[in-house]
C-alpha cells in the first residue's frame, strides 16, 4: 500500500504582488514605477499594459520573464538561451558574461528597494492602492540612499 504525502501537495496560497521597475544603470536609482498588480500576472503582460516608453537608441536589459517584450526604437539586450542537444558558441558565452555582469547593477537597484522589509514580506493591507504607495516610498528611499552615497560634484568657479 503506498502512502501519499499530503504535505507535498499542498499548496500554501501567499499574497504576492509584482510592479515594473525600470532603472538607471549609470546613477543606480529606480526611474520608473509600474502600478502593482497581482502576483498571478506574467511580467510581460504587466510590462505591456503599462505601455513603457523609451527615447530612441537607449538600452534595455532585461531577463528571461520579458522574452517577447521588444519595444520599438529600443535596443534589447537579454541572455542568449542553449539551444537544445547544442554548445553556445564563444560569442555567445561572451555576450551572457557581459549581460550578467549588468544585470548585478540592475539586482542591486531591486535589493536597494527592497531593504524596506515590508516590501519583501507579505502584505496584509487590503486598502486600495496601499501596496502602490509603499513601493513608491521603498523607491524612493532607495533613490535618496544612493544621492547621499554618490552625491553631485559641485565645482568651483571663479
Amino acid at each position: 500500500m503506498t502512502r501519499c504525502n499530503k504535505s507535498a501537495i499542498a499548496a500554501k496560497k501567499t499574497h504576492t504582488h509584482k510592479n515594473v521597475i525600470v532603472g538607471d544603470l549609470g546613477e543606480r536609482k529606480v526611474r520608473f514605477l509600474s502600478a502593482t498588480a497581482p502576483g498571478s500576472v506574467h511580467d510581460k503582460t504587466l510590462a505591456e499594459r503599462t505601455e513603457l516608453r523609451f527615447p530612441p537608441d537607449s538600452e534595455l536589459h532585461q531577463d528571461s520573464a520579458f522574452q517577447a517584450f521588444a519595444p520599438a526604437g529600443v535596443v534589447i539586450y537579454q541572455p542568449i538561451k542553449k539551444q537544445p542537444g547544442k554548445e553556445r558558441t564563444e560569442e555567445e558565452r561572451q555576450h551572457n558574461r557581459i549581460v550578467s555582469q549588468i544585470r548585478v547593477t540592475v539586482e542591486h537597484i531591486l535589493a536597494g528597494v527592497k531593504r524596506v522589509r515590508i516590501v519583501k514580506d507579505r502584505f496584509r493591507n487590503t486598502k486600495p492602492r496601499c501596496a502602490d504607495w509603499v513601493m513608491l516610498i521603498a523607491c524612493g528611499l532607495h533613490n535618496l540612499r544612493q544621492s547621499l552615497r554618490h552625491p553631485p560634484q559641485v565645482t568651483a568657479s571663479g
